[in-house]
């Protein structure tokens, strides 16, 4: 499993899908943080940069339209009450095509 949670704007979680998608094999997970904020800005810190398509979900949605061997687990979106991370559970389907 390797779980994304650093710098929340798209272009930094797109960069680190592309990184480590390679390093998920197959019914393994990559799992994105903080994916709910879409489209808000943080009410901690009104100078965050994050905003409508400049979040973790816009890199995600990106990353799912070109990345076919990544789903969404909708079984954990399902049974999950509170999280953090709303469809940034992705599970690999297939292994990584070798280097």
């Amino acid at each position: 499993m390797v779980v994304l949670d650093s710098n929340h704007t798209a272009d930094h979680v797109a960069r680190e899908l592309e990184l480590y998608a390679p390093l998920v094999p197959a019914a393994f997970f990559l799992v994105v943080m903080d994916t709910g904020g879409r489209g808000r800005r943080s009410g901690l810190d009104r100078r965050s940069s994050l905003g409508s398509g400049n979040s973790p979900m816009t890199a995600v949605d990106a990353f799912l339209a070109r990345e076919p061997r990544f789903v969404v687990d909708e079984e954990y979106d399902a049974k999950l009450l509170f999280t953090v991370a709303p469809r940034g559970y992705l599970r690999a389907t297939g292994d990584p095509e070798p280097a």
